[in-house]
């Protein structure tokens, strides 16, 4: 990991669970902070008050739906003002339902389209938006991507989400082989994290995938941070 000591960095779905924990890494490494929320607007400036007080860095919340293109642009151009710059996208935000695999008519039009405008798009132009950024900075950019385990194995809260992580590592494949030199992409493909979502599963789905892993420990998502840094 290079130094990062004065770097700034968008993280989208930030609150909360991964995103958060990301935050508080790259903070600890004297990364300034730019922390993108959806909804819950209190969580978001607590962790940011949090960040700036633990580690002396510049924390900012910005609240942007990634849904919806425009935003995502928004989300980037604020960054830059507020901060001075973009060094380090972590593309965190993501969608999607619990249905059974079984369930066909679950699997509907809304949950097709959502978990690929979410798990797929908003990452492509995510990254779309900070690409001239990288482009100028000298030690120029670094854009990771929280993708999944489902996207590699048949796993996950549906198969639309499943399917649309598939798409997703291979669209960073696909950029990291196109759009250099100055810009690193990463995928980085966790199992069930037990944050306030992967809590959602049922104690037996939770336990499965504990007893799935070869090191038969649950997927706590600060093992998993401590990933996304060091591909920084």
């Amino acid at each position: 990991m290079i130094n990062l000591q004065g770097k700034n960095a968008l993280v989208t779905g930030g609150s909360a669970g991964l995103g958060a924990a990301v935050a508080h890494q790259l903070a600890a490494e004297g990364v300034n902070i730019a922390i993108n929320y959806s909804n819950n607007k209190e969580r978001a400036e607590t962790l940011s008050k949090e960040i700036e007080t633990k580690y002396g860095v510049k924390a900012i919340v910005i609240q942007a739906d990634i849904f919806d293109t425009k935003n995502l642009y928004k989300l980037v151009e604020i960054t830059v003002q507020e901060l001075g710059g973009i060094d380090i996208l972590i593309s965190n935000a993501g969608w999607t339902k619990i249905v059974d695999y079984s369930d066909l008519e679950g699997m509907d039009e809304e949950l097709w389209d959502g978990t690929f405008s979410a798990n797929v798009k908003a990452h492509y132009y995510l990254f779309k938006a900070a690409k001239p950024y990288f482009d100028k900075n000298e030690d120029g950019g670094v854009f990771i991507a929280s993708a999944s385990v489902a996207g590699r194995i048949c796993y996950g809260s549906s198969i639309p989400y499943a399917v649309s992580k598939a798409a997703l590592i291979h669209l960073i494949k696909m950029l990291a082989k196109s759009q250099g030199p100055k810009v690193r992409l990463h995928a980085v493909c966790p199992g069930m994290l037990l944050t306030e979502w992967g809590q959602r599963f049922s104690e037996e789905r939770q336990n499965a995938a504990v007893e799935s892993s070869p090191i038969k420990k649950d997927h706590r998502y600060r093992r998993v941070c401590c990933t996304v840094c060091v591909v920084v």
